[in-house]
């Protein structure tokens, strides 16, 4: 109860210097441990790309990696529409019937929730492999 009110008192105090405050600076955000599926065409990209609010995180597939809920939330919500047809269902008027799939473009697996400090060590150890390999390739971080 103490620490609404701190954080109802806080939002207002920023309001009023005119601080512009975002639902993700209001409420604690999960994370989670997922791990995208491997590619199955060729025409798939080889690492995951998601954006939210400009923010574009990359993600290797079939290696556990940390993501915040945003990006899974992305990543669910990026789907494609796809069409079964049933060889059952012989129509002479419209020919065999389709059926209309939603299917999600990076399918994922959730092994299970961690926390804020979990995450934040993770990718510290991610971001010190791509700035080396940056690096080594003499490229510069955007």
């Amino acid at each position: 109860m103490k620490e609404q009110a701190q954080e109802k008192e806080n939002f207002h105090e920023a309001i009023k210097r005119g601080v512009r405050i975002t639902e993700k600076e209001t409420s604690k955000e999960k994370f989670y441990l997922v791990q995208f599926n491997p590619k199955i065409l060729d025409t798939e990209p080889d690492r995951v790309a998601l954006c939210v609010n400009g923010e574009i995180l990359t993600f290797s597939r079939g290696i556990p990696t940390p993501i915040p809920q945003r990006y899974k939330e992305c990543a669910e919500h990026t789907t494609y529409t796809d069409w079964r047809q049933d060889p059952d269902s012989f129509d002479r008027k419209d020919g065999y019937r389709k059926e209309e799939i939603k299917k999600m473009r990076y399918p994922f697996t959730v092994i299970n929730e961690i926390t804020e400090d979990q995450y934040k060590e993770i990718k510290a150890v991610g971001d010190k492999e791509v700035s080396k390999y940056l690096k080594d390739k003499g490229l510069q971080r955007a």
